[in-house]
């Protein structure tokens, strides 16, 4: 069986994500990476399935060349750039980003664990970091500087989904196509993974 693909998080637990997947998606083998930058390097000739969560989707926005080789590309909780000020439905002032940045490198498990209050996460504050500090880094970079351009909606079989009460992200304000707002659902895998 074809594995599904997932890219976690920034800060979530890869474990976390194939354990909530497999509970949801019992009929489907599942592969949970990091959000690093060396991603790409995970794809398979036989990955026809790849799911972005959140930081991960935004990674998957970045690089569309991957869209035409890949069957089916889902994004949850995706956005085109993570800070405010750049109009494209963030909630979070680059100030903020810059914040958790400044405690990342002074306690990275407490910047983790703020980020789980923060976003309204689910998860149990960890008494481990969920992968590399370096990863942590990297991301918390890339969330400073970079933005993504929406796809065309023709040019992949590419499905998103948001909740309508993220509190990262302004829901009806993020210009992708094939976009489905999920009612009630927050930043929370948990209330998006089950989106069709």
């Amino acid at each position: 069986m074809n594995p599904w693909l997932w890219i976690s998080g920034w800060g979530i637990p890869p474990r976390y994500v194939e354990t909530l997947a497999q509970r949801y998606l019992p009929e489907k083998n599942h592969r949970c990476i990091p959000p690093a930058r060396d991603w790409k390097s995970a794809l398979e000739p036989t990955t026809h399935c790849i799911i972005g969560y959140s930081l991960g989707a935004f990674l998957l926005l970045r690089e569309p060349s991957i869209f035409s080789r890949v069957e089916t590309i889902k994004l949850l909780a995706p956005f085109l750039d993570f800070r405010k000020e750049s109009g494209l439905g963030s909630r979070i002032a680059t100030t903020q980003i810059k914040y958790l940045k400044r405690l990342l490198k002074k306690n990275p498990l407490a910047a983790v664990n703020d980020f789980y209050q923060r976003a309204g996460l689910d998860l149990t504050p960890l008494s481990t970091l969920p992968y590399s500090l370096e990863v942590l880094s990297w991301g918390i970079e890339t969330l400073l500087t970079a933005s993504a351009n929406p796809p065309l909606a023709t040019s992949c079989n590419l499905s998103a989904f948001i909740g309508t009460q993220d509190p990262l992200i302004q829901a009806a304000r993020v210009p992708l196509p094939n976009i489905t707002l999920i009612p009630q659902a927050d930043h929370n895998l948990s209330a998006l993974i089950q989106a069709p």
